[in-house]
């Protein structure tokens, strides 16, 4: 994985590492008809 230069960025990729984090971002700002299209518990953190 390349190096993260924007601190932004870091803290983005630092938070959405966590399932529940993860879960909890995407559930509060995605719109709701494309959150019901997702099956949010089946997210889990993969090494990119």
């Amino acid at each position: 994985m390349s190096k993260i230069n924007n601190p932004h960025d870091k803290f983005i990729h630092s938070y959405l590492q966590y399932g529940n984090s993860a879960r909890e971002f995407f559930e509060y700002n995605l719109p709701v008809d494309i959150r019901d299209m997702l099956d949010l518990s089946t997210l889990k953190s993969e090494n990119t």
